[in-house]
Order: structure tokens, then sequence, then C-alpha cells
């Protein structure tokens, strides 16, 4: 077994800091998990993140933020009768998605039937790309703090990230792009829209939703061969089905980092046995930033 060395001790000792918003439950496990990380360096190094509630906020001084999704259905540029149909598929869909009694088996099945029912909608909008352009600056969101900083250390680093998101991947890439977020050692995979003529008509497969996302759906991509033979992974989500995200990957260390940022009495004890450090109370990426900088 490695050595735990003293940087490796005050990153747990922060993550068991309550203060801190961080709950890690199996401390001399992710220990280990670290200094391995950092006896292996960086340069073996990838991070595969979720976006909706991830990299972005789920509160907004009070207030549900916008998904991808939801930068659609709350555009000035999007009519009543498809925003109120997009709406209702939310209020339908997502307690069953984070529902704690009903089996993954059925969840699934209502992804499947919410995503698709909702693409279909999207499609009948007739978007334009400028469309887009223009729903992101009439419906903004909001990044989670000190996004930009976990950006620019990742790129510095040389760190390849993958933003895998059950969301729009036009949209992300409008919002990243729009931000100034985007950089060379970042790509998205989402569900990706087809245009003809300039106009969206269909959704280019496969599907993706909340409980299907796994890295092999990149192989052969651009950022398949980014990762080369990087056998290590911090993986970060804010849903359970977002552990599935590496599972198609041969991994040596995968470091799990769960974003729980409602119902804490609910689902504090499913995402502290799931993920290997759980943040809470929707705090912002500075021990992610702090973990990423104190690696070799």
């Amino acid at each position: 077994m490695l050595a735990i060395s003293d940087k490796i001790k005050q990153l747990i000792e922060l993550a068991a800091d309550a203060k801190n918003n961080l709950i890690i439950s199996n401390p001399s496990k992710i220990a280990e998990k670290l200094a391995q990380l950092d006896a292996d360096g960086v340069s073996a190094l990838h991070v595969i993140t979720d976006f909706d509630m991830t990299l972005t906020r789920y509160w907004t001084n009070g207030v549900r933020s916008r998904s991808s999704h939801g930068v659609l259905e709350h555009a000035s540029n999007v009519d009543d009768k498809c925003k109120t149909a997009l709406t209702d598929l939310y209020k339908k869909y997502y307690p069953i998605e984070i529902s704690h009694t009903i089996p993954f088996e059925e969840k699934v099945e209502a992804m499947k039937t919410w995503w698709t029912t909702a693409h279909s909608i999207i499609v009948g909008m007739g978007l334009t790309r400028q469309d887009i352009k223009d729903m992101v600056q009439s419906s903004p969101v909001a990044f989670r703090p000190k996004l930009k900083e976990f950006v620019d250390l990742c790129h510095a680093r040389n760190i390849p990230v993958l933003i895998f998101s059950a969301g729009l991947a036009d949209v992300l890439q409008e919002i990243m792009n729009s931000a100034q977020l985007m950089r060379d050692n970042m790509d998205i995979v989402s569900n990706k829209m087809r245009f003809k003529d300039d106009v969206a008509i269909a959704f280019e497969d496969p599907l993706i939703h909340t409980f299907n996302k796994n890295e092999a759906t990149v192989s052969g991509t651009d950022h398949h061969t980014k990762i080369g033979d990087r056998h290590n992974v911090i993986l970060m989500g804010d849903s359970l089905g977002d552990l599935r995200m590496a599972d198609k990957v041969h991994t040596h260390v995968k470091l799990t980092i769960g974003f729980l940022n409602h119902d804490q009495d609910l689902f504090l004890d499913q995402y502290a046995k799931a993920f290997d450090i759980v943040v809470l109370n929707d705090s912002s990426l500075e021990y992610v930033i702090q973990l990423i900088t104190n690696l070799s």
C-alpha cells in the first residue's frame, strides 16, 4: 500500500470537516485512491462530468436553476404551447427520476418516454442554429461557483475533460462557447440535433438519458483519442445514474464526486454509500480544484 502523504491527509481532513459542505464516508479508502492518483500523476488522469446541476447550480435565489432543456422551456422565442408541453413532461417524469422507491428498470422506461417525447416537441419547433444562440442569451443558466477556475486548471494541467450529459448538445455547446468556457482539452457528448437547411429535423442516435450514460458512447471520437492510455478518472455528477458514465472504461483508479443538491434527508445515505465524496448544499467546485491542484 502507498504511503499517505501530508497533502493527501490534508485533503481528507478537508472532506471530513462538515463546515466545508462535504461528506466522506470511508476516509481510509479515499486516502488510498488519492495517494494512487498522486503517484500516477495527472498524465494518467481524465475527468468525466455531468453538466446540468453538476457544472451548473441547482438553486438560484431560492428558485430551481435551469437545465439545458430548461433553456428552451423558458426562452422568449419559444411559443407557449411548446413551453407548456415541456413543463408538463418535467412535472410528470422528474419525480420518477429522483424517486428512491421506484425500481430502476421502471425509471429507465420512464426516462426513454420522457426524452423521446421532449425531443419530438423540440424538433417540431423548427429550430435554427441562430434560434439556439438567441435562446441561450435570453434564458441563461447559472454556473456552479468556480467553474472557470476548474476549467482553466484542467486545461493548464492538460487533463482531458468529457462533459457527458443527457441534455442537449447544441445548447450545451452554445452555453459554454458564449461564456468562453470551452477549451481544446474538452469535449461534449450529449443529445445532438441533426440539421437540414439550418433547421433541426431530428436527433442523432443514440438517445442519452439520465440512466444510460456510459463512456462507451464516445468510442472512436476525438475525446477517446485524447484519453489514450489515461487509466485514472475523476467522475462528477449529481445523479446516482451518473455513476454509470465510466462503466465501459477500464480504470485503475476511479474517484467519484457526487453533488447532492436537494432532499438531503432522503438521499444522503444513498449518496454517501455510492460516491467517494459528496458535495452538499449546492456548494462550489473549490474542493475539486484543491484536489487536482495537489496531484503530482
